[in-house]
Formats: structure tokens, C-alpha cells, sequence
């Protein structure tokens, strides 16, 4: 927190230069009164069926549809998700960066670049993620910096959004998963 580097005799500003260098997102050391978290879930528990020694568990994310130049490989997530939708025991954990979610603030490519607006590129991971969640193979969701740039600018969490619409967890980065 800022605390522990006010105490040592950094500023502000060095702090908010040295959190934007480790993509740390500075958060105040107090919360409103009845403000929800947007940070999701640490710690969740996963009781999963099956009558095999072992499940599969595929970690799909750095999608960034919407990202310009053809950068994001959709016919291949598309056979990915239907891989997991259709083998058994296979389940799916969304790692972050589904979209691109360029702003005017955006490292990289910017805003104008994209393929596809903000709510079109939510929109086509929506799509994409629901026959997959659907059957309960989407055990949950994490952002990905690309996703926080937009909570960041304009106060949305899409993440926890899509996780809402899917009715899957919304993990906070670095959650522990127990799976059983």
C-alpha cells in the first residue's frame, strides 16, 4: 500500500510510476461504505463427477478479439472451446485478455486500430464461452490486464460481468482452485 512507501519517503507520484511499471493497479488503503469487491473469488472449491482417474483442465485466454491485423486466431478458439465442450471430463478455465478492449490511455495498439467495438468483442466472447458453460465446463473466469483497462477507465467489470451472464466464478488473480 502507498503507507509502507510514504513511511520510506516515496511520493506519490514514484509510487503511482512504479505500480504503473510492475502493472499494479493502485488501490487506496480504504473502501466505501458498502462497496462491493470487483477483485472475484480466492479461494474455490470444485467437486467434479467422473468415473476417470483424471479430468482435463484447459486454461484459455490472450484471445484479444477485436485486436487489429488479424492478431487474434478466432478459428482456433472456436475449435478449442468445441474440444472441450464435446470430451468428456474436459473443463475450461478463462485466464484473462479475452478482448482487446483498447482505449485512448492503451499501451500497444490503440483504440482505432480495433476490429471490433468494446461491446462487439464482449459480446463475441459471450457467445463463444456460453455452449461451453452451458454443459458446466467453464469453472471460472479471471481478468487480464486488457480486461482491467476498461474496468480502469470506465469503472466496468467486464469479467465479472461475463462471469455473472455465464453463471460461472469470477476468480481473483492469483485464486486457489481445489478441484475434487
Amino acid at each position: 500500500s502507498f503507507s509502507e512507501f510514504k513511511d520510506v519517503g516515496i511520493s506519490f507520484e514514484a509510487f503511482q510510476k512504479k505500480a504503473e511499471r510492475l502493472r499494479v493497479r493502485f488501490k487506496p488503503d480504504f473502501t466505501l461504505k458498502g462497496e462491493p469487491s470487483d477483485g472475484g473469488e480466492t479461494n474455490k472449491i470444485y467437486h467434479l463427477k467422473t468415473d476417470e482417474d483424471k479430468i482435463r483442465v484447459v486454461p484459455v485466454g490472450d484471445i484479444h478479439v477485436g485486436a487489429p491485423e488479424n492478431l487474434c486466431d478466432w478459428k482456433k478458439l472456436l475449435g478449442v472451446l468445441k474440444y472441450i465442450e464435446d470430451t468428456p471430463n474436459t473443463y475450461m478455465i478463462g485466464m484473462g485478455d479475452y478482448g482487446d478492449f483498447a482505449t485512448k490511455m492503451s499501451h500497444g495498439p490503440s483504440v482505432y486500430q480495433q476490429t471490433l467495438s468494446p461491446q462487439q468483442q464482449y459480446e463475441a466472447i459471450l457467445n463463444a464461452f456460453k455452449p461451453v458453460a452451458d454443459k458446466g465446463k467453464l469453472l471460472g473466469v479471471i481478468s487480464g490486464n486488457h480486461d482491467d483497462w476498461i474496468c480502469d477507465a470506465i469503472g466496468i467489470n467486464i469479467v465479472r460481468n461475463l462471469a455473472r451472464e455465464l453463471n460461472t466464478t469470477h476468480l481473483a488473480s492469483g485464486a486457489n482452485m481445489y478441484i475434487h
